[in-house]
C-alpha cells in the first residue's frame, strides 16, 4: 500500500448537461462572440475541406477579411474523420459537440478559447477512433458543468495554454486502452470545485503549471498520475504549493505511479508545500513520489 489518508468525502450532485438551442456554427468575422446574419456558416466550409479550416486561407465561400477572426462551434456534429481549425481570434464552443468517427482533433488559435457552461464535447467512441487531440490557445476556459470525452486506444491529449480554468463540476474523460490526458499551463491552472479527471487503468493524467495549484472536491482516477507546480525559469516568485482539499486521488494501475511535486526539487524553497486536507490518496502501485513531504490534515 502507498500513502493513504482516509476520509469520507461527500460530493455535490452535478446535473447532466443538455443541448442548447443555438445559432448554427459560424466563422466569427469580427470576433465579437456572436454569429451575425452575414457571417459564413462553418459546417459547409469544414465539409468541403475534409474537416479542416484555417481563417487565414481563402477557400470557395470564404475570403479572409483581415484582423482577428474567430470561430463559433454550436451544437456541431459531423462524420468527418478530422477536425482541424486555426483561428486568429477566439474559439467558442457551446452546446453538444459530437464526432463519433473522428481520428484527429486539432483546435489552435492566437487568442482565447471558451468551452461554454453545460457544453458536452464527445470525440470518438470508446475503442475507436481518436489518435491525437490538441487544444493550443492563450487562455482556456471550461465553463461550469462542461464535459469533454475523448475515445481511442493510445489517444493522447495535448492541452496547452498560458492560463487554464475549469469551472464548477467540469469533467474530463479519456476512454480507450493507454489513453492519456496532458494539461499544461504556462502560468495558472485553476481547478474549479468538483473538477473530475478519469482515464482507464492503463491510461495517464498529467497536470502542470508554473503557479501553485489549488483544488477542492477534485476527483481523479487514472493509472498513472503526475501533478506538478513548477517555479518560473526567472525564479522571481519563490516557492510553489499544491493544496488539495476534500478530494479523492485514485491511482489505479499496479504498474503505474503517483507523482506530486511542488517547486524545484533540485533547489527547493522553504515555502514549497504539498498540503492534503481531508483528502484520500489511493496508490495501487505502492509507488509515490511526493515532494516535499506532504502535510496531511
Amino acid at each position: 500500500m502507498g500513502l493513504l489518508a482516509v476520509f469520507v468525502v461527500v460530493f455535490a450532485h452535478v446535473p447532466v448537461a443538455h443541448a442548447l438551442t443555438l445559432s448554427p456554427s459560424c466563422v466569427d468575422l469580427d470576433n465579437d462572440g456572436t454569429c451575425g446574419a452575414k457571417e459564413p456558416l462553418l459546417a459547409p466550409l469544414l465539409d468541403a475541406n475534409g474537416g479542416s479550416f484555417d481563417v487565414t486561407v481563402a477557400v470557395p465561400g470564404y475570403v479572409p477579411p483581415g484582423g482577428s477572426v474567430g470561430i463559433i462551434l454550436n451544437n456541431y456534429s459531423s462524420s468527418n474523420d478530422t477536425l482541424s481549425i486555426y483561428a486568429t481570434g477566439d474559439i467558442r464552443i457551446n452546446g453538444k459537440i459530437k464526432m463519433k468517427n473522428v481520428e484527429s482533433v486539432d483546435l489552435e488559435n492566437e487568442q482565447d478559447m471558451f468551452v461554454g457552461a453545460n457544453a458536452s464535447l464527445t470525440f470518438g467512441g470508446g475503442r475507436c477512433c481518436v489518435s491525437d487531440f490538441t487544444f493550443v490557445t492563450h487562455n482556456l476556459v471550461f465553463g461550469a458543468k462542461s464535459q469533454l470525452k475523448v475515445g481511442g486506444d493510445d489517444s493522447f491529449w495535448d492541452i496547452e495554454a498560458k492560463n487554464i480554468d475549469t469551472g464548477l463540476g467540469s469533467k474530463f474523460q479519456a476512454k480507450g486502452d493507454g489513453a492519456g490526458i496532458e494539461m499544461d499551463a504556462e502560468n495558472r491552472l485553476a481547478l474549479g470545485l468538483y473538477t473530475q479527471f478519469k482515464t482507464p487503468t492503463s491510461g495517464s493524467l498529467t497536470l502542470t503549471a508554473f503557479q501553485s495549484i489549488f483544488a477542492t472536491g477534485l476527483r481523479v482516477s487514472s493509472g498513472t498520475i503526475d501533478i506538478e507546480a513548477f517555479p518560473p525559469e526567472d525564479g522571481h516568485i519563490p516557492g510553489r504549493e499544491i493544496a488539495v482539499t476534500n478530494s479523492v486521488i485514485n491511482q489505479t494501475d499496479p504498474d503505474g505511479s503517483l507523482t506530486m511535486l511542488a517547486g524545484d526539487t533540485f533547489d527547493p524553497k522553504d515555502t514549497d508545500e504539498v498540503l492534503l486536507v481531508h483528502t484520500l490518496l489511493v496508490v495501487r502501485s505502492g509507488f509515490s513520489d511526493i515532494e516535499p513531504d506532504p502535510k496531511i490534515s
